[in-house]
Order: C-alpha cells, then structure tokens, then sequence
C-alpha cells in the first residue's frame, strides 16, 4: 500500500481533482483512491462515457 499512498499523495500535489481508473489498475489501487478522492473518483470502464466541461 505505501508505493500506491504515495502515488496518491503526488496526484495531490499535482493537483489532480477527479481520477478515472480502469479495472487494469487492480481492485487494491482503486480502492484506495476511491477512498482519497471519494465523489471524485468516477467508476470508469469499457464503454463509459465521461464528459469534460
């Protein structure tokens, strides 16, 4: 989990706001950053549709 926390904590620091994981990520790293990011991380796989405004 440490490896994955801090690729977390750089995303924060990049200041990335919403994250889009596909099922290639694994259930673990998804996990955790549906966690951290809560109503920002948007469920995402094949087919999926995600407008940008």
């Amino acid at each position: 989990d440490y490896e994955l926390k801090s690729i977390i904590a750089d995303f924060r620091k990049l200041g990335i706001q919403k994250v889009a994981l596909c099922h290639c990520s694994g259930d673990r790293c998804r996990e955790l950053f549906k966690e951290e990011y809560k109503k920002n991380f948007i469920e995402n796989g094949v087919g999926k549709i995600i407008e940008i405004k």
